[in-house]
């Protein structure tokens, strides 16, 4: 039996093909798969009841100091108990999130924290 080379224009798909079943697939955005405090694409990825905000899963209530995952704080912020990130400045905050000054209560716009949103 004699053997046949291809000729340079079928070689092409084939390298193109083997180059795409030999690269790692890019990162895979699992539904509820994030915890707080993780970076985020859409509100989707973050696990029930967090939402994405501004690329970190946030929006978690807590009762109490201890009940936040990955170093984020319990305070109370506009009348309720969330878990956040408390900063001093923009460099204390994941992905397209800022320091933002906050009231605690709506009652007392005076009584204020600062914390990554």
């Amino acid at each position: 039996m004699r053997s046949r080379r291809l000729p340079p224009w079928m070689l092409a798909p084939c390298a193109l093909a083997l180059l795409i079943a030999a690269c790692p697939p890019g990162e895979v955005h699992v539904p509820g798969s994030k915890d707080m405090g993780e970076e985020c694409f859409d509100d989707e990825e973050c696990d029930d009841p967090g939402t994405c905000l501004n690329g970190v899963c946030s929006g978690y209530p807590c009762e109490g100091d201890g009940s936040c995952d990955n170093g984020l704080a319990c305070e109370r912020v506009s009348d309720q108990q969330s878990c956040v990130v408390p900063c001093e400045d923009a460099n204390d905050c994941l992905a397209r999130q800022e320091c933002t000054q906050v009231p605690r209560s709506q009652g007392n716009p005076e009584d204020t924290i600062t914390v990554c949103l």
